[in-house]
């Protein structure tokens, strides 16, 4: 078969989505079907083929500088239509609503192509920027992101979702469509290498002592999954003899490691940065228990690869956590973000720690069904089956019965997008400091010639964008008015 994939993030991105999204575009690739991934050309300008798979880069405008994960694909009409010409597809599957996949969803509909959308995350995810403590946000905001992300998943053919807990939950929210819950998988090849490593020549690999007992976190270091809750459990532990490992990196990686100073855990704690994906399973066989803090998890795909290398868990009892952890059974679920009842969990397993090669042997079972070859099986059947079949007739969602001006989806996440980049690098240049979502490296005090022009170009793309007259005229007035003030400016 011939499959298209549009994604915002893949590999060497090291979040779920990236991961996944090439693990299956290569297993596909693997087993003889033509994969194309369409994404947006952050440290790619042209295109390669990688592990049988043909990635199509998109020009996109670099905005790490703000956050370490924000950049926008612009201009890519033209690249979208010509991969269409090109790779005519039997199927798409789109992996996120960004405006790149919008485009994809538009062009496919077009050419009458039938869609596959996954699901990975909800507003939760955007956590650190909707707080949860302004009315404004919880009953506006994430009701309007929900309904945005619920329309667009509407108009695909078919939705997957990684876990059981995500069905229940769009269900709740107002999805239509046919969902089927298919998990992301796990290459249980790959980590079960780490029951036969020795764990004493793995922990002196990672520097870690040998007289103490290791409970790890892999994964972002990012306010939703809950790092600082892990401390602070540490911190609540009865037992001395316990020190956390933390791999990864993120945007609340500074504050965390402040955290870790105040609370007294400095020689407790080692945080090792992000840990190429070769050397996981060594991490995982150098460690005694996985823990997982987050509370919005769809699935996660690091306790998948903790389970894979026989470990027991401790995670949040929350979303499709205790999917993956059966207490008492493979590990214990302790109250989200509650630092007292995760200390005491993490006692309890201590104490436990004869049964911890048992409990090992029953996470190797319950990750059985997340192999990843069943996952690339049960997505090439659901292509099979799209492709013989006429599309699915589609829901109208009430969102699209609204006057046109509020529901042109493509157009108006692209115009929203631009229009908080700009309002973001702004704020940050009149007030002389960085905006709230900046990574704390490299620190950018002022804009430079360069930045100045991709504004600009943004702001002169806005004229072309192709929208209803009623809303292009509104589009043309902010911009218009956004160019003249950044005449004002001099970087």
């Amino acid at each position: 078969m011939r499959i298209l994939i549009a994604t915002n993030t893949y590999t060497p991105h090291l979040n779920g989505q990236a991961v996944f999204t090439a693990s299956l575009a290569e297993g596909l690739a693997g087993e003889g079907h033509q994969v194309t991934v369409l994404v947006p050309g952050i440290n790619r300008t042209e295109s390669e083929v990688k592990n049988g798979v043909l990635i199509e880069p998109t020009p996109t405008i670099d905005l790490r500088f703000i956050h370490k994960e924000f950049f926008i694909s612009w201009r890519y009409g033209k690249i979208v239509k010509r991969v269409f010409e090109e790779q005519r597809p039997d199927v798409v599957h789109l992996q996120d609503p960004a405006p790149l996949s919008q485009m994809v969803l538009k062009e496919a509909h077009r050419r009458g192509i039938p869609v596959v959308a996954t699901h990975h995350t909800g507003p939760a995810i955007w956590a650190p920027y909707l707080s949860e403590h302004d009315p404004f946000m919880m009953k506006v905001a994430v009701p309007i992101l929900w309904g945005w992300i619920v329309s667009f998943l509407n108009q695909a053919d078919k939705v997957t979702v990684p876990s059981r807990a995500s069905v229940s939950m769009l269900e709740k929210h107002g999805l239509h469509v046919p969902v089927k819950p298919i998990s992301c998988g796990v290459r249980l090849n790959n980590f079960n290498q780490a029951l036969t490593l020795d764990a004493a020549l793995a922990r002196h690999q990672f520097g870690l002592t040998e007289n103490k007992k290791h409970f790890l976190y892999v994964g972002r270091i990012d306010e939703e999954k809950r790092v600082d809750v892990l401390l602070k459990g540490l911190a609540n532990t009865i037992n001395p003899d316990v020190d956390l490992v933390v791999a990864g990196s993120g945007a609340a990686e500074e504050s965390i490691v402040s955290l870790a100073k105040q609370l007294g855990l400095k020689d407790r704690v080692k945080f090792l940065g992000k840990v190429e994906r070769e050397k996981l399973p060594a991490l995982y066989a150098a460690c005694d228990v996985f823990v997982m803090p987050g509370d919005v998890e769809s699935l996660s795909i690091a306790t998948l690869e903790a389970m894979a290398c026989g470990k027991p868990i401790i995670a949040a009892n929350a979303m499709a956590l205790p999917e993956m952890v059966h207490p008492g059974k493979n590990g214990f679920l302790f109250t989200p973000r509650n630092p007292q009842d995760l200390g005491k969990r993490m006692d309890q397993l201590i104490n436990l720690n004869y049964r911890w090669s048992q409990m090992g042997k029953y996470s190797l079972e319950l990750v059985q069904r997340h192999d990843q070859n069943l996952t690339i099986n049960n997505y090439a059947d659901l292509y099979q089956k799209l492709s013989k079949q006429n599309q699915i007739k589609r829901h109208v969602p009430v969102w699209q019965r609204l006057p046109q001006t509020l529901v042109n989806p493509y157009g108006l996440v692209v115009f929203a997008q631009w229009a908080i980049t700009v309002g973001v690098i702004l704020i940050s240049l009149l007030t002389r400091s960085s905006p709230v979502i900046a990574a704390s490296k490299p620190q950018i005090d002022i804009l430079t010639p360069e930045m100045m022009q991709n504004i600009r170009e943004i702001l002169a793309t806005l004229r072309y964008l192709d929208l209803p007259s009623n809303q292009a005229n509104g589009v043309l007035a902010i911009s218009n008015s956004l160019r003249n003030f950044l005449s004002l400016l001099r970087p």
